[in-house]
C-alpha cells in the first residue's frame, strides 16, 4: 500500500518497522510559492525603461516604454524586428530604445525580464560573437546617459511584453506618447500606477 501511495506519509505516523517498507513514494513534491510582483516608478529626475523582445518562429518584435515619477508614459514604441533569438530581440529592443534617448547625462533605469540581458549590460560583457555589434552600439549609448540596472519577473513587465508583441505583426517602428499609446498598453500601465500587484508562481 504504502509503495502504491495509498499510504502516505501523514497515515503512517506513529506506526513502527516503517524501515522494512518502501517510503521512496513518499518524497515531497515541489510546492509551489506564490510572490506578490509590483512595477516600481523611478526617482524625480529619472526615467525608468521597461523593454521587452519576444521571438518565436512566428517572428520577432520588440517593445519599450518609457515612464516618469508619476508612472506616466513618456515615450513607448513597438517595432518588428528580425532576429535570431529572444537574446537577439530582447538586445534590439534595448537598442531601440536607447536611440530615443535625448539629452547627455540623462538618467534612465533600465529593466528587463531577461537576466541575460541585465548581466551583459551591467557586467560590461561583449555577449555572443554574432551579437557584439548591438552589445558595442549599447555599451556607447550608456555612456551618454546616468543608467541602472534591474531585472524584474515577466508578471511585471506585461506592458513591454504586450508592446512587442504587439509589434512582431506590424511593419516598421511606431512611436507614442502618453495619450497615442494604444489602449491596452494604457491600461497595463495604468494598473502598474494604481500598484496592483501581480503574482509570479515559484517553485519551492
Amino acid at each position: 500500500m504504502i509503495k502504491a501511495g495509498k499510504l502516505r506519509r501523514k497515515e503512517c505516523e506513529g506506526c513502527n518497522n516503517l524501515e522494512n517498507f518502501d517510503t521512496t513514494t513518499w518524497i515531497e513534491r515541489p510546492r509551489k510559492l506564490i510572490k506578490t510582483v509590483r512595477w516600481i516608478p523611478p526617482d524625480t529626475g529619472w526615467l525608468k525603461l521597461n523593454i521587452k523582445g519576444v521571438w518565436n518562429r512566428a517572428g520577432a518584435g520588440a517593445g519599450g516604454i518609457f515612464r516618469d515619477a508619476s508612472s506616466n508614459i513618456v515615450r513607448c514604441f513597438i517595432r518588428k524586428v528580425t532576429a535570431a533569438s529572444a537574446l537577439d530581440a530582447e538586445l534590439q529592443a534595448l537598442s531601440l530604445s536607447l536611440e530615443m534617448v535625448t539629452g547627455r547625462g540623462r538618467k534612465v533605469w533600465i529593466e528587463s525580464d531577461s537576466k541575460e540581458v541585465i548581466s551583459l549590460i551591467q557586467l560590461n560583457k561583449p555577449g555572443p560573437a554574432h551579437l557584439r555589434h548591438q552589445t558595442t552600439f549599447i555599451q556607447n549609448k550608456l555612456k551618454e546617459v546616468v543608467a541602472k540596472y534591474s531585472h524584474c519577473y515577466n508578471v511585471g513587465n506585461n506592458a513591454a511584453e504586450y508592446a512587442a508583441k504587439l509589434g512582431s505583426p506590424e511593419n516598421g517602428q511606431q512611436e507614442f506618447d502618453r495619450d497615442t499609446a494604444p489602449a491596452m498598453i494604457k491600461a497595463l500601465v495604468r494598473m502598474d500606477q494604481l500598484n496592483m500587484p501581480n503574482f509570479q508562481f515559484l517553485r519551492h
